[in-house]
């Protein structure tokens, strides 16, 4: 077990349990089973090159309190897509060349479309990282004030074209010059909706629209070719002070249901998106495999994110009876990338859970 950093010896467990249905043991179990005590393998052969972090405390980027980090061969610099036309017909008026984001949320669409180069300021939600799966504009993008509180004379010094304000933050609509286009972008409900809202903003609606097609049939595709229908997935977050889960209203559970991905019984709540769970009460964690991420702690070449709170918080539950007692935790836990999968909300963020789940899963192909 890697715990702060050092390698201790791993608390005795119990053999690996798997459900009976019907009298006879899963295979879909087994085979997850056997597919995550592979990749635990992998990833411990691989500790050989810890890096080091910037406090000087050798990390492991490919296991995280023990569980396999999900995602770390990905490059964020290559996220963002060519270059999209503008749609035909579209008024050249929507073709805005300054752009400044209140919150997170038409960012990762930007993205997408392949401008993020013209995002001049971010305003990012109060406390919390930057969306690193993104590339190095959206972690460096000059800031302006908070999404809670934007500085309307820094926005207004950043000469926008068009202001993104996320919907939840329902700031003063006046915060660029008197022509400023403002634009409110949807923060709740099918992520879909997010990004043709950012996409209509810049006059790139069929362009998204078409990129969303491609995706929900890859989607589809993938969950067959990995027989996805037969696991149930469980998803969960640590933060500093609590765990929850992230139901299947949240941004990644609507992506595992297009997947075609189950949850388990405990988790079929329609609200909210997330659910804390009960102090030492962690049944409800149990599936078939849990996805866990860890707040302001992303994957990558540089463990980004750091020893952060929630990391902290996380390897205290996770050393403690009440977690070694479930049985998900037992070589099918999945660290993935806490932007991707609990921040992220739009095309890039969703075919990286898409390869996430089909790098996890894939023994049923």
């Amino acid at each position: 077990m890697l715990l702060s950093g050092v390698m201790v010896p791993a608390p005795r467990r119990a053999a690996p349990r798997h459900r009976i249905r019907g009298g006879a043991v899963s295979p879909v179990r087994v085979l997850v089973t056997l597919a995550v005590a592979g990749l635990v393998s992998a990833g411990c052969a691989s500790m050989s090159t810890t890096p080091v972090d910037s406090d000087g405390v050798p990390r492991s980027t490919t296991r995280i309190v023990g569980a396999p980090v999900l995602g770390v061969d990905r490059e964020p610099g290559d996220a963002c897509g060519p270059e999209a036309p503008l749609d035909p017909g579209a008024s050249p008026s929507l073709d805005a060349e300054r752009i400044v984001a209140v919150g997170y949320s038409a960012l990762d669409t930007l993205c997408a479309l392949g401008l993020q180069d013209r995002v001049v300021a971010v305003a990012p939600p109060a406390g919390t990282a930057p969306l690193r799966y993104l590339g190095g504009w959206a972690a460096h993008a000059p800031a302006v004030g908070t999404a809670e509180d934007p500085d309307g004379s820094a926005v207004q010094a950043a000469r926008p074209d068009l202001i993104l304000v996320d919907q939840q933050d329902a700031v003063d609509a006046g915060l660029g010059a008197p022509r400023t286009r403002t634009v409110t972008v949807p923060t709740a409900g099918p992520w879909e909706v997010t990004v043709e809202s950012v996409a209509q903003a810049v006059g790139r609606d069929a362009a998204a629209r078409a990129m969303i097609g491609r995706f929900t049939d890859t989607a589809a595709t993938t969950g067959h070719d990995i027989a996805a229908a037969q696991t149930q997935a469980s998803v969960a977050r640590f933060t500093s002070d609590s765990l929850g889960i992230l139901g299947p209203s949240s941004f990644a559970g609507q992506v595992l249901q297009q997947v075609g991905v189950h949850r388990p019984p405990a988790q079929r709540f329609s609200s909210p998106s997330v659910r804390p769970v009960d102090g030492d009460d962690l049944a409800a964690l149990e599936g078939d495999v849990l996805f866990l991420s860890f707040a302001g702690k992303d994957s990558g070449d540089a463990d980004a994110g750091g020893h952060t709170p929630a990391l902290r918080h996380g390897e205290e539950v996770m050393d403690s009876d009440a977690w070694t007692s479930i049985a998900v935790t037992e070589n099918r836990t999945f660290t993935v990338d806490d932007g991707v999968w609990s921040r992220g909300r739009g095309l890039v963020a969703a075919r990286e859970i898409l390869d996430d789940v089909r790098g996890s899963l894939n023994a049923y192909g």
